[in-house]
Formats: C-alpha cells, sequence, structure tokens
C-alpha cells in the first residue's frame, strides 16, 4: 500500500463489496461490545457510536515495553511524592497566574490551607496514565500525566480480545492485560479500608450530557461485581446532596460515602456551569470534602501535581536533582530524567511565539484536556493576551512514523495510513501497580490524539 489514504470502492461488476461487508460487520462487533460513545445522531436515532479503531498493531520489543512501564511508575512514585508535599507545589507554581485557569484556583485552595493550617482527612487513590511518545532515539517522552478523568482503558482490553478473537493467527503477540479488573480491584480495596465496610459505596463524578458511558459501566460493573455500590452524579448534583456525618460523608443523610471517584473536573468548565461564582462554589466543596474521611482519585494536591505546569517544572532538574529530592535509585532517577527532558519555553512575547510556531519545531499549549495543544496560530496580539499567563511552547518530539496502518473510522476501512503513536501506561495504588496501557494514534498530519475529542483511535500493541 502507498503512504496516502485508501477508501474501498464499491465494485459494479461483483455482487457485493467485501470492504463494505466487513465494515458493517466492524460496526455490529464494535455495538455488541460497547466499544464507543452514546450520542444523539441528527439523522439517525441510533445512540452508539463507534470510536476508531486500528486493525494493524504498533509493533515494538518486549524491553521497549517494559521501559515504558518502568518509567511510568517512576513517574507515579514522584506525583505522588509531590502530592504529599502542598509547600513545594506552591513553589512550583510561583509564577503561575492565569486567573482564568483551574489551576490557579487549585493553587489558591493550597495557599489557603497551609495559610489556614487546615487538615485534610481523605486519602489519595493513585490511579494515574502517563502518555508517552517513543522518539527517534528510542526514548520514551512524556507527553502528559493524567490523575484525573483518566480513562479508556477497558477500551484497549476489549479491542485487544475482539482482535485476537476475530484475527487469531496474526495476533499471538498482540498485549492484553485486564486493566478493568486491576483498577477495580485497586478501587474496590481503597473504599473497603475506608469504614472497614464490605459493601462500600463508590461516587463516579461524571459529566451532565456524559456520552463516554461505556468504558465507565465496564468498570462499573467490575466493582459492583466485588460488592460496591455505585452512584453516579455530576459535580452541582453531588454538593446538593453530600453532608457531612462526624468526620465522614454521607449521601442524601442515609448512605456512607468511602471514594469519590472524578471522570470530570479536568477543566474550569467543568466547574463553571452556570457562572464564574459557581465555578468558585463547587471548587470551594470540593475542598470540604477532603476535610473528611474518604478516598478521593485523586485528590487536589495529586492532580496539581499531574498537571502540565509541573511537568514543565520537573524537566529543568537533572538527574542528582530527582534522585536526591524524590528518593529514586540511580536508575529510577535516569528514566525519569529521560522521559522529562523536553524543551519548553515559557510565553514572553507575541513574536517570539509567533517565530516557534512558525518554524512548526514547537507547539503552543494550554493547561487543558487532551494534551492542551492549542490548534490555531496566533495573529493577533489580543490573542496572545489571552494565553501569556497559563500557556506554554513545548517542543515537538521527533516520533517515529508507522505507515500503511489501517483503521476504522466512522464504519469506513481507511488503509495506508502515516500514523505517529502514544503509548499511556496506567500505574495504580500505593504500590505503583502496572495496570494496562492505552495505546493511541493518529495521522501524522493532525496535532491531537485524543479518541473522546481530537483525531485519534484506538491501537494495540504487539511485542516481539
Amino acid at each position: 500500500m502507498n503512504s496516502s489514504t485508501t477508501h474501498y470502492e464499491e465494485n459494479s461488476n461483483q455482487c457485493c463489496n467485501p470492504a463494505t461487508e466487513f465494515e458493517s460487520f466492524a460496526f455490529a462487533i464494535q455495538k455488541k461490545n460497547r466499544l464507543g460513545f452514546s450520542r444523539k445522531l441528527k439523522q439517525n436515532d441510533k445512540s452508539f457510536v463507534p470510536c476508531p479503531i486500528s486493525l494493524t498493531p504498533w509493533k515494538m520489543s518486549v524491553d521497549e515495553f517494559s521501559l515504558a512501564s518502568e518509567t511510568a511508575k517512576v513517574l507515579s512514585l514522584v506525583l505522588t511524592s509531590l502530592e504529599k508535599a502542598p509547600v513545594k507545589l506552591i513553589d512550583l507554581l510561583f509564577d503561575f497566574n492565569d486567573q482564568s485557569s483551574l489551576l490557579y484556583s487549585l493553587k489558591q485552595v493550597l495557599i489557603e490551607q497551609e495559610s489556614n493550617g487546615t487538615k485534610s482527612l481523605a486519602r489519595n487513590l493513585n490511579l494515574s496514565r502517563f502518555d508517552f511518545m517513543l522518539d527517534k532515539n528510542q526514548q520514551w517522552k512524556l507527553i502528559e500525566s493524567n490523575t484525573i478523568a483518566a480513562g479508556m482503558g477497558p477500551f484497549s482490553e476489549k479491542l485487544g480480545r475482539l482482535y485476537a478473537n476475530l484475527i487469531p493467527t496474526t495476533s499471538s503477540d498482540v498485549l492484553i492485560t485486564p486493566s478493568t479488573e486491576i483498577q477495580a480491584s485497586t478501587m474496590y480495596h481503597a473504599a473497603v479500608k475506608n469504614r472497614n465496610c464490605s459493601t462500600p459505596t463508590i461516587l463516579f463524578v461524571v459529566e451532565e450530557d456524559e456520552d463516554n458511558v461505556y468504558d465507565q459501566n465496564f468498570l462499573s460493573q467490575a466493582l459492583e461485581g466485588k460488592g460496591a455500590k455505585i452512584v453516579r452524579l455530576t459535580l452541582e448534583q453531588l454538593s446538593k446532596r453530600l453532608s457531612g456525618k462526624g468526620k465522614y460523608l454521607q449521601l442524601d443523610s442515609t448512605k456512607y460515602v468511602d471514594l469519590i471517584y472524578y471522570r470530570t473536573g479536568y477543566n474550569i468548565e467543568d466547574y463553571q456551569l452556570k457562572n464564574v461564582g459557581t465555578a468558585k462554589k463547587l471548587i470551594q466543596f470540593r475542598q470540604w470534602t477532603e476535610q473528611h474521611r474518604v478516598v478521593v482519585a485523586p485528590s487536589i494536591s495529586h492532580q496539581i501535581a499531574s498537571s502540565k505546569w509541573i511537568q514543565t517544572k520537573l524537566s529543568h532538574y537533572s538527574k542528582r536533582e530527582l534522585r536526591e529530592l524524590f528518593n529514586l535509585s540511580e536508575k529510577e532517577s535516569a528514566y525519569a530524567y529521560a522521559a522529562l527532558k523536553t524543551r519548553y519555553q515559557a510565553l514572553k512575547s507575541f513574536s517570539q511565539v509567533q517565530s516557534a510556531l512558525a518554524s512548526n519545531n514547537w507547539l503552543l499549549k494550554s493547561q487543558g484536556e487532551g494534551g492542551g495543544n492549542i490548534r490555531t496560530a496566533l495573529k493577533t496580539r489580543e490573542e496572545f493576551k489571552d494565553y501569556e499567563n497559563g500557556s506554554f511552547l513545548m517542543e515537538k518530539i521527533q516520533s517515529t512514523l508507522r505507515s500503511d496502518v489501517c483503521r476504522i473510522n466512522q464504519q469506513k476501512l481507511e488503509c495506508g495510513l502515516v500514523a505517529t503513536s502514544e503509548l499511556g501506561i496506567f500505574v495504580f495504588g500505593d504500590n505503583h501497580q502496572y495496570g494496562g496501557y492505552l495505546a493511541r494514534s493518529k495521522p501524522a498530519e493532525k496535532v491531537e490524539a485524543g479518541i473522546h475529542s481530537g483525531d485519534g483511535f484506538i491501537d494495540l500493541v504487539s511485542v516481539e
């Protein structure tokens, strides 16, 4: 196949089209297994929309995958160490002054708590995903860390099992990890410990018009199978129904709450449902919950520690500083240093940003979800003012291109794609356990590799 995208057209000389039949079959399989989203369609009453998926696994060596897993574990150690050091986080955020950003509001929470000596009784549960790209030197580079709304693990797992069943002769090396079971076990045992209760209540905090429901349903079903009680609420609903009962939290004054799992709350818009006042109220509410004995995934501190701004600060540390500051071994500090060592620029002037973007060697990033890539070039100085306090420039990672990639996208089979790929490694719990992976690819000319809102598609890893 050549490097251009190929759409398989119907052949009028044949009674049927194999490609069209395959596309229909793929859609039916995805729908049956809920490998997609629940969305309203304009011209159809069907609510299931399949997410784009790969048909050509990403081949890498066992050593390459192991290095990614080990690196993710080390970065998890670093972030959980920072989570327990709010003063250090405040110091690292000294120059972050974008008052319209959620990160700024969370920074103010930390400052207020330290000033007032407010004690947090909540326990942070580490549910992290570290997204990497493999550069041309075969080194994993960190794109971003996710401790909030870090999902889709069940999708990679399910796609792997589907691929192994459909194409068994070519899928013997496809890596399948029981991500759902590992995450469910981690969450369940953490919730049980909160009150020593075998039927804990776990709250899923979700968006008001959630469409990524199937991914969450796989996890909630696994949790219910272990004995947990699952309640799905928006932030606003939760703020109206949650109350304090001594050192614990209660839902509707009748049911104790053991774990709060945030699947929303990454952006200021997630809190700003009606106006700025609503955002402030809901952020204060979240701070209030952490003054009770409950497990939170993540805590405010852990979310701050995994922010892109903190990542830029960590990139300046030497191997020795990483080793001493975070009590790492020589090997661990080397892993962290290599993954974090990416060049960043603080925004200083309109002309600086224009020049950097024109070179095509830099990306302009915000603190937003999904990589924070700002797709539009800044054309005026007024536009620059909207970004100068909370955004930064990140040097593009020169990753290895994959050719002849095939995907199913919007029920269409596309082959011959040239793609770049990201490997997300999940790390769970205090022991920083490997929790599976989320592989995503995108056409090389695209910027955003997100599945839910981006140009990416779910991929598989094949180890050799």
